[in-house]
């Protein structure tokens, strides 16, 4: 099972698995079978299922534990699997910038550190060593059982919310909420992603914004009163009337290329 979206990198890393892994290991078990999660489902994937009978694209689904559940093995990075971990699935690791493997011990540091691959330097994946790595897996229950420990483990240990969010609120409220934000009534933080030079094509996940329609935000929010701080502002107390904070998820180049001139124009601090 892969689960991911369809689209920007992490389709590329997709399609390279479904083009040089799935054959290598189709050679070696046979009777395997790739189920693809996520979307949009383009006519590219439309051609591949087509092409070869072994892949299966089942589209965006909001519930992702029956799949998780039937899956031998589950290839993905972040959010993905955690939750694959959490319901004792064995984990290959991948995102869309790194091949970290199946999470057995010696791969756990690694997968902590990037994201389980999806944050990372510059891009580094071994296609060959994946598809050598699977069909191990596939062949042999007792390392999938042992990739499950480990990554049911990981999880309890270290991604468990019952532990992690007491530890985090307590840090919070001493280092920020009990004396930054002790005059705020609230501080609204807005997320975006990726900012385009045209208008986004649809997409599901609504992670673009064009250069244009941003540029009305910006102008909106200033019009408004708003003032944008960082949270090294909060640090310092160093909080305006009407604070607002703009973020940016994932770092890409677009950030630079199209948001960067429009924050230098309008004077925007963003995080």
């Amino acid at each position: 099972m892969l689960v991911g979206r369809l689209s920007g990198p992490k389709n590329t890393v997709l399609l390279n698995i479904l083009r040089q892994v799935a054959p290598q290991v189709i050679r070696q078990v046979p009777r395997a079978r790739f189920v693809v999660v996520g979307g949009p489902v383009a006519e590219e994937h439309r051609q591949l299922a087509k092409q070869f009978s072994y892949l299966q694209f089942e589209g965006h689904q909001k519930n992702l534990e029956p799949y998780y559940c039937k899956a031998a093995v589950v290839v993905g990075a972040g959010r993905v699997a955690l939750e694959a971990m959490n319901l004792k699935r064995p984990v290959v690791a991948i995102g869309e910038r790194k091949y970290v493997g199946p999470l057995l011990p010696e791969k756990i540091e690694e997968a902590k550190a990037t994201n389980f691959g999806d944050c990372w330097d510059e891009e580094n994946f071994d296609w060959a060593r994946m598809a050598k790595d699977l069909i191990d897996l596939l062949k042999s229950p007792g390392t999938r059982q042992k990739v499950i420990q480990t990554g049911y483990d990981l999880v309890q240990n270290e991604y468990n919310m019952d532990r992690v969010f007491p530890k985090m609120e307590s840090l919070y409220g001493r280092v920020l909420l009990e004396k930054n934000l002790s005059s705020l009534h609230e501080l609204p933080v807005l997320m975006y992603h990726r900012v385009s030079p045209q208008a986004p094509a649809s997409s599901k996940h609504n992670l673009q914004i064009s250069h244009e329609e941003m540029e009305r935000h910006l102008l909106f929010l200033k019009g408004k009163g708003f003032e944008t701080i960082g949270f090294e502002d909060l640090l310092v107390r160093k909080i305006p009337q009407k604070p607002i904070i703009l973020t940016f998820d994932d770092g890409y180049e677009d950030n630079y290329r199209y948001l960067f001139p429009l924050l230098r124009k309008h004077k925007i601090k963003i995080v």
